[in-house]
């Protein structure tokens, strides 16, 4: 049996925890910086902007989150359209 793990649309009273999560990315990526700071105003001014979506990931309905995306959603000249594109994505163990 296959394990299906539970997304969904994070919301701007869960930007606490994409920040958090963006963080453990950074820091298993052994890097300082951006700042902790800098990753929590980053997520509160983009997660209610039209334009780009945090996504969190669980083991299971109701489980905490452990995975995180952000995506992007640009209109291109050369494509004539709008493209999404998948920004940063980490899934924590």
């Amino acid at each position: 049996m296959s394990a299906v793990a539970h997304v969904w649309r994070a919301s701007p009273l869960e930007a606490e925890t994409v920040a958090e999560l963006l963080v453990e990315f950074r820091d298993h990526l052994g890097r300082t910086w951006p700042s902790e700071n800098a990753f929590h105003a980053g997520v509160e001014r983009l997660i209610d902007q039209r334009d780009c979506d945090f996504l969190l990931a669980a083991a299971s309905e109701g489980a905490p989150a452990r995975g995180v995306a952000q995506l992007r959603v640009r209109f291109e000249v050369w494509r004539a359209g709008f493209v999404l594109r998948l920004e940063d994505a980490e899934i924590v163990r």
